[in-house]
C-alpha cells in the first residue's frame, strides 16, 4: 500500500507528476489546498480533507464532488493542520509507504509541524518521506539500519538527531564515516555528508533521526 498526500505547500508540478507516473499509489489525499496543485497537475485524488480557508477557489470542492470523491471538512477552528489530518487519516489505511508533497514551504512553522509529524508515524512504522524540489526528507526510528543508493539529483547528506541523542550511530560508504557514534541533537556535525559509494550503509541502535537528501 502506497498513499500520496498533497498539501498547499510548494509543489514542483513536474516533479509531482513524475513521481505520480513512477508509483503505483493506491490512494490520493488532497489536503486542503493541495486540491488546487491537484487540478493544475491533472491529478483526481481519491479523497479530499481540510477546512478549506486556503482554498482560493472553493468551487472546485464541489466539482471534485460530482465526480464521486469523498470530502471530509473539518471547521476552521481545530486541534490539527490540515497536512497532520491527511497523515492520521491515511494511518488508517497502513501503508507501507507515504509521500507528501507541499510540506514545506514558505511557513516555517508549518514545515517544522509536517517534519516533527514523521516521529508520529516512525513510531507506527510507517515510511514516509516529505519531497519537494531540493529535499526529500524522512525519520527513522532505532534500531534501525538501511542502505542507500548515491544519486546524482541529491547529492548531499545530512543527519539529525530528532531524539535528544541518536546512539550508536554508523555511517559506511559516505565520505564522513562513523562507527557507533552518539550523535546529539545540539549539534551539526551530521551536516552535508555524501555517498562516495554506489551504496552506503546507515545503522544506529535508538533514537529518532531524521535523514535529509539534498541539492543545492
Amino acid at each position: 500500500m502506497k498513499v500520496l498526500i498533497i498539501s498547499g505547500g510548494q509543489v514542483d508540478i513536474g516533479q509531482l507528476k513524475n513521481y505520480v507516473q513512477e508509483n503505483d499509489y493506491h490512494r490520493i489525499i488532497a489536503a486542503d489546498s493541495g486540491l488546487a496543485v491537484c487540478r493544475e497537475a491533472g491529478i483526481v485524488p481519491t479523497e479530499i480533507l481540510g477546512d478549506f480557508d486556503s482554498l482560493k477557489d472553493p468551487d472546485m470542492i464541489e466539482q471534485y464532488k460530482k465526480r464521486g470523491v469523498p470530502v471530509r471538512t473539518f471547521p476552521e477552528r481545530k486541534d490539527y493542520t490540515d497536512t497532520d489530518l491527511a497523515m492520521q487519516h491515511a494511518c488508517g489505511f497502513e501503508p507501507e509507504q507515504m509521500d507528501v508533497f507541499g510540506a514545506t514551504g514558505s511557513r516555517m512553522d508549518h514545515t517544522m509541524a509536517n517534519i516533527f509529524n514523521l516521529s508520529f508515524l516512525a513510531e507506527r512504522g510507517i515510511k514516509c518521506r516529505l519531497v519537494d524540489s531540493h529535499n526529500q526528507i524522512e525519520m527513522l526510528k532505532g534500531p534501525c539500519e538501511k542502505v542507500y543508493e548515491r544519486r546524482e539529483d541529491l547529492p548531499f547528506f545530512s543527519l539529525l538527531a530528532c531524539s535528544e541523542r541518536v546512539e550508536g550511530l554508523t555511517l559506511k560508504g559516505f565520505s564522513y564515516p562513523l562507527e557507533a557514534f552518539c550523535l546529539e541533537r545540539s549539534v551539526s556535525i551530521g551536516i552535508s555528508n555524501y555517498l562516495t559509494e554506489k551504496k552506503g550503509t546507515l545503522r544506529f541502535e535508538e533514537g529518532f533521526l531524521l535523514v535529509i537528501r539534498s541539492r543545492d
